[in-house]
């Protein structure tokens, strides 16, 4: 399978071309308007393959890919937002369990607290 991802891109004519573009908008993703591109890009790598086609797609229309970048791209943070509010929930309250106080609930607060971060990180991947 890895190979197979590796060898699609060297199926398209200009491949070297399409290369260098992905290698330096994913460098500059960091100023986020490459990102939309690149997502954009990728959104356009899916649609041809569910069509059962071969080709490799060109970087050639940008505003269609960074169009269609922004809309991967909000539909990737609202199903990511939920999961990561009641993850950050989890957490405050996992760690307001390990440091309450000294009484001789602290060990059940503790574990609690630690079970409580446990699944706060689990919800936010």
């Amino acid at each position: 399978m890895l190979t197979d991802s590796l060898d699609y891109l060297r199926e398209g004519d200009d491949w070297v071309k399409t290369l260098l573009i992905g290698g330096v908008l994913g460098l500059l993703v960091v100023l986020v308007v490459p990102m939309f591109v690149v997502y954009g890009y990728l959104m356009r790598v899916l649609r041809i393959r569910m069509r059962g086609e071969e080709t490799v797609p060109e970087f050639d229309d940008w505003g269609e890919m960074t169009v269609d970048g922004l809309k991967a791209f909000v539909v990737a943070f609202v199903y990511g937002v939920v999961p990561a509010i009641l993850g950050a929930v989890f957490v405050v309250f996992g760690v307001l369990g390990l440091v309450g106080g000294g009484n001789a609930d602290s060990g059940l607060l503790a574990g609690l607290g630690t079970l409580g971060i446990l699944l706060g990180v689990l919800l936010t991947f």
